[in-house]
């Protein structure tokens, strides 16, 4: 039944009610008086009816010429408003093309049907098709309420979604020489953001074994081949390559199982080392103290006491003349 014809029928059946009640709408929800429809009543007004009255009448909201609906007094007086002002209804004041021009102009001109911007509300949770400018692949399936409230964009843009534009082959083309040849399946460059944090495989030229797993957007941040700057051991820059003389001293029994030529030239590890000069110039040092700082065997130079450097080796005569009780623990030799 339509509202008007539900209102007729109860106005000539309840025609001698029409009248000032204590408890009417007015008296207790004043702020409803002014969106109480001015024409489509009839003649009942906010005085002859109660809060809680089921009865289904016009209502009128001054945010839009078109905002007219119809609903039950008992619904009004518990707080539901305006539907066009809530976005549960359309009109010309809350639609998404009067709200958000920008966004509706990136409103796919083809893939959604006949529905229009000015068609739908700005807060629709319908999911619909978008086109950006910045790309012609730039086409995308969003809520509309996402758009307008979450404030989405085009994800090609933002980079969560591959395009022609921000692919990795297009915005870092010197990294595609380094991208795996095989180990990276089907996946390309060309079908990948530049900022991805999915990570694949990548082959450096510098040496046969410079294979290793990193992120396309860590690459995209700068990250190099590990094995060139140190990080990763490989023929090419292991201690034993590249600083063979130092690999010499690499104590043969007390860093097993590791070997000079598992070790980088860079590396931070503190390992055993031993020095040809004697049979108890042994100590620790990290690789990368040696190799960066140059430091040698610390017997050697005299650094610390050994068989071969102390003062009853070096100067017999004068260690002969030790105080064996005034230098408590030192000894000589």
């Amino acid at each position: 039944m339509r509202v008007v014809d539900s209102i007729n029928q109860d106005f000539a059946q309840n025609q001698s009610s029409y009248k000032v009640i204590s408890n009417s709408l007015a008296i207790t929800h004043p702020e409803l008086v002014q969106e109480w429809h001015p024409t489509k009543n009839r003649s009942l007004t906010v005085d002859s009816v109660s809060p809680g009255s089921k009865l289904k009448v016009w209502w009128k909201c001054s945010k839009g010429p078109e905002h007219e609906w119809d609903a039950t007094i008992y619904h009004r007086s518990r707080g539901i408003g305006c539907p066009f002002c809530s976005n549960r209804k359309l009109s010309s004041t809350n639609s998404l093309a009067y709200l958000f021009p920008a966004i509706a102009a990136e409103w796919h001109p083809t893939k959604n049907a006949d529905l229009l911007p000015s068609k739908i509300v700005a807060g629709s949770g319908c999911k619909v098709w978008w086109q950006c400018p910045q790309g012609p692949d730039h086409e995308w399936q969003a809520k509309v309420v996402d758009r307008t409230r979450a404030g989405t964009g085009c994800p090609c843009c933002s980079g969560n979604q591959v395009s022609v534009t921000n692919s990795l082959a297009k915005k870092h083309p010197h990294l595609v020489a380094e991208w795996h040849p095989t180990k990276n399946i089907d996946l390309t460059p060309e079908c990948i953001t530049s900022g991805s944090s999915k990570k694949v495989w990548w082959k450096c030229s510098q040496g046969p074994d410079h294979e290793w797993q990193s992120s396309v957007g860590d690459r995209t941040n700068g990250r190099s081949c590990p094995f060139c700057c140190g990080r990763q051991v490989s023929e090419s820059n292991s201690l034993a390559v590249k600083f063979p003389k130092l690999a010499e001293e690499w104590h043969p029994t007390k860093n097993q199982p590791l070997t000079s030529d598992k070790v980088t030239s860079g590396s931070n590890i503190k390992v055993w080392w031993a020095c040809n000069a004697g049979s108890d110039h042994e100590w620790q040092a990290k690789v990368n103290d040696r190799v960066s700082q140059g430091q040698n065997c610390p017997f050697c130079v005299g650094q610390r006491v050994s068989i071969t450097n102390s003062l009853s080796t070096q100067f017999p005569d004068i260690a002969s003349q030790w105080h064996s009780i005034k230098n408590l623990d030192f000894r000589p030799d």
